[in-house]
């Protein structure tokens, strides 16, 4: 559930986002500011519109330095979005810790940084590292716990060295080599259906080839983009922020399903090579 919750909402997010770029007017300053309340939420179930912020921070930078005259009407926006989102973010934190009766730690990044650079068990949850952090939370507390873990995960990546190449790799192979598999056994053991061979085989070759026609399309769209004589402001921004979201993933814990928010971002942008095509 918390995966079709970020996915819809990152959709939402994107959908708010663009429409308050294209448009910011009064009106539009109630869609920015409910913008950052809708990130604060998806945060909260999957922490990865950090990478959204920096994304629209980076494009506001560029709209900047490029539409001088327009300065104050880009920082108005990011303003807007990130102060509901800064101050929501801190209201959920406290919320969740009184309902569950713990102090949530200040950041969560350590944790996911320490496993995600465990090389023997390629950067996946396991239960050494779940007890190394439950020990060290019992005896400093949940918030110096993440930090003595996230500086053991950087130790863990500089005893690695080039050795990292090999890691990411099996990170990568991971994050999108299990999704097919992923995505049909969830599925099948939800409903409790018994399936032929056959079927099971068709299916899983079907998905295979969703998956890669979407990629390919993607990829097809990134190069229309960059041949294009308009400046393709849209696909710039989800470029970025897929780049984002795959290189924040090699560096902290994965799971097949952590790839979905960015199959789902992906697959946007491969919808936009159509775009301008007439019938």
């Amino acid at each position: 559930c918390p995966v079709i919750i970020v996915n819809t909402l990152l959709l939402l997010i994107i959908y708010i986002y663009d429409i308050v770029n294209k448009d910011f007017n009064r009106k539009n300053i109630v869609l920015a500011l409910l913008l950052g309340l809708v990130m604060s939420i998806a945060n909260h179930y999957r922490p990865i519109i950090i990478i959204f912020v920096i994304t629209i921070i980076i494009m506001s930078i560029m709209k900047i330095i490029t539409r001088k005259k327009d300065w104050l009407k880009y920082i108005t926006i990011l303003l807007c979005i990130l102060i509901p989102y800064t101050i929501f973010n801190c209201a959920f934190d406290k919320i969740i810790s009184s309902q569950i009766q713990y102090k949530l730690p200040e950041s969560r990044a350590g944790w996911s940084i320490y496993v995600g650079a465990n090389k023997k068990h390629n950067g996946r949850w396991d239960q050494d590292d779940s007890e190394r952090l439950m020990s060290l939370t019992d005896k400093f507390g949940p918030s110096k716990a993440q930090k003595i873990v996230q500086k053991e995960g950087i130790s863990r990546y500089k005893s690695l060295g080039i050795k990292s190449i090999i890691l990411f790799m099996a990170k990568s192979i991971v994050l999108g080599g299990g999704l097919p598999n992923y995505t049909y056994t969830e599925t099948v053991l939800f409903i409790d259906y018994k399936i032929s061979k056959p079927i099971e085989a068709i299916t899983r070759s079907y998905i295979y080839s969703y998956i890669f026609v979407i990629l390919f399309l993607n990829l097809l769209a990134a190069i229309k983009s960059y041949r294009g004589k308009e400046y393709r402001e849209d696909n710039l921004l989800l470029y970025i922020f897929i780049i984002g979201l795959f290189s924040s993933m090699l560096l902290v814990e994965v799971s097949e399903r952590y790839y979905l928010p960015i199959f789902t971002v992906i697959m946007i942008s491969s919808v936009s090579y159509f775009k301008d095509i007439k019938s």
